[in-house]
Order: structure tokens, then C-alpha cells, then sequence
């Protein structure tokens, strides 16, 4: 085994720390659950300490993320951490993603950073638990909210945090084909625009996705399952609702200037889309909002690219 995999089943082995089984048992995660998806901890320094006793090297440890190099020393970024192991898709231990469970730390979640060994940008949480005999998957934000919809039996990915890489968002298509992508983010506003900005991609390169509604009394489908089932979400065309509210910011402008250049944004993202249909019903959406049809919107843009060709042409 190598130091990343020698190091989440060592901290798997210590999850029966006090402070780790409060953490646990209030976020309702069973033994089970615990065993299935490798949860650890990692008290204190001893790990590391471990980690040498098994012959790991310093410079690997550094390597793999585990220790982080500094002008003051070696940092280790995982102490006093929960430890959710991140895992590819041929079911090997890559990377760690790690929840503070101390009051006080801001820092929610840390991840391994980027090395020669991992990428978090190249990998879903979760996605080697996919059952090809779901059609369905969730998309969420950490790893908590995806366990919580994978331990009730459907398929759950997390692009960890409100970020997303172009390597996630060709996953996500590609998946798309096969499957019914469902985007399942944090009730609160930056889980909102993440969402936002997802469709927004989506839409681009023409791909087929949901956006899933949450309840205003609860803030991520973690909580939401607390009290609810799985049946009880509603879902709607990730389209729909892209178009319901992403338009919206060109009428929040304070200057008429300002919503011209914002109707101007606009217009050129829905020029980018690749689906001709969908390119449509975005140019009925903003006929409905502002009372100009579809012909007059593509009468403007194309002046507007004619302009801009014509102020960049080269003098012969």
C-alpha cells in the first residue's frame, strides 16, 4: 500500500476516538456506514508517527499531500480531522477530503492538495459507488450530503465545495448520456449560484440535467433527509429553472448602462449554446421579460457583432 492508503485505514481504525463519535453518532452515520465508506480520523500527530514506523519517508509523505512543506516546517493539514478517503474509479485510495469537527476552526473542509499522485479536479466523490442499475444521480457539494443520498440506495457524487473543473464538468455529460443528472446543492446563496453556474456549463455543451429543489427550512439535503424521504424531493428542468433566474441579473442593475452591458453578457452566453432549441427557449425567456421578440434580440446581436468586427478589422 502506499502512504495515502496506509494513511486513511490507520485513521479508519481510530474513528472510535471520543470526539470523532460524537461527530458520528450526531450526524447519524452508523457503523455500517463508517465500514463502507472508510470514515477515519486523524488524532493528533500520531499518524505520522505511524506512517515513519511503516518505513514512509518524509519527502513521500510531502508527496502525497499528506505533509505539507512550509518556510516554519511541515504542516499536517488532516490533524484533529474527520477523514473521508477519496477514491478513483478503479477503487483505489487517491486523495483525502477532511472535515474539521473543532469549534473555532473556520476551515470547514480541506482536501489534498494537487500532486503528481492526485487531482482533485479529475475525480467525483463517490463516483466509484456507481450502480449502473440507478439511472439517477445526485450531484452535490461534500462528501456528507453525497453519503447521506448513497446510504438510502441512489447514486451521488460531490464536486467538493461550490467549485467545479472542466474535468468534473466532462464527467458530469458523459454520465448525462446514460444517466439523469440531478444537481442537489446547499440551500443557502453560494450553493444556489454554484448551482447556477453548473447549469449555465451545462447548458453550453447541450447536456441534459435537473435542478432539485430543498425546502427553505432546511439547509442541505443532509438535513433535509433528516426529515424527509427521498421521494419528497422535487425536482425540476435544470433549464427552467437556469432561465427563471439567471436572467433576472440584468434587471438588478442600478443604470440603464449597466443592464445594457449585462443584457450584452447575456446574449453572448446564449450564442455559445450548441442546441438550437435551447438557444430558443432561453431568446423566449427574455422576449417575456422585456417585451422584445426573438427576431429583434438576433437583429441586435448581430449588429452588435458586426460593430465589433468592423472596430477589429486590420487596415489594408
Amino acid at each position: 500500500m502506499n502512504a495515502i492508503e496506509t494513511y486513511c485505514l490507520k485513521a479508519h481504525k481510530s474513528i472510535d476516538n471520543y470526539e470523532a463519535k460524537v461527530f458520528t453518532e450526531q450526524r447519524g452515520l452508523t457503523q455500517q456506514d463508517i465500514k463502507k465508506y472508510i470514515i477515519g480520523y486523524s488524532h493528533e500527530d500520531d499518524i505520522i508517527d505511524y506512517l515513519y514506523k511503516k518505513g514512509f519517508k518524509q519527502n513521500e509523505l510531502v508527496d502525497y499531500g499528506i505533509l505539507i512543506k512550509t518556510k516554519y516546517g511541515y504542516w499536517h493539514p488532516f490533524k484533529d480531522r474527520i477523514i473521508f478517503p477519496i477514491t478513483d474509479t478503479n477503487k483505489k485510495i487517491v486523495g483525502i477530503t477532511a472535515r474539521s469537527i473543532k469549534q473555532g476552526d473556520n476551515v470547514k473542509y480541506i482536501h489534498t492538495t494537487n500532486t503528481k499522485y492526485f487531482c482533485k479536479g479529475k475525480v467525483l466523490y463517490l463516483e466509484h459507488l456507481l450502480d449502473p442499475k440507478d439511472k439517477r444521480i445526485f450531484v452535490s457539494e461534500g462528501p456528507m450530503d453525497a453519503i447521506a443520498i448513497n446510504k438510502r440506495g441512489h447514486n451521488a457524487f460531490a464536486t467538493f465545495g461550490t467549485g467545479f473543473s472542466k474535468a468534473q464538468l466532462q464527467k458530469i455529460k458523459d454520465y448525462s448520456k446514460e444517466y439523469e443528472i440531478n444537481v442537489l446543492f446547499d440551500n443557502d446563496e453560494p450553493g444556489k449560484q454554484a448551482a447556477l453556474r453548473l447549469l449555465k456549463e451545462m447548458a453550453k455543451i447541450a447536456c441534459k440535467i435537473n435542478y432539485v429543489y430543498l425546502p427553505d427550512n432546511v439547509k442541505d439535503i443532509d438535513e433535509y433527509l433528516e426529515k424527509y424521504d427521498m421521494e419528497h424531493l422535487q425536482s425540476v428542468n435544470g433549464r427552467t429553472f437556469f432561465i427563471e433566474n439567471y436572467f433576472q441579473n440584468i434587471f438588478e442593475q442600478e443604470t440603464y448602462h449597466d443592464a445594457y452591458m449585462e443584457f450584452i453578457k447575456q446574449c453572448k452566453f446564449i450564442e455559445t449554446i450548441k442546441d438550437k432549441r435551447i438557444k430558443r427557449g432561453f431568446y423566449i425567456k427574455l422576449s417575456k421579460l422585456n417585451g422584445l421578440s426573438v427576431e429583434e434580440y438576433k437583429t441586435l446581436i448581430d449588429l452588435r457583432s458586426e460593430i465589433n468586427n468592423k472596430r477589429t478589422a486590420v487596415p489594408v
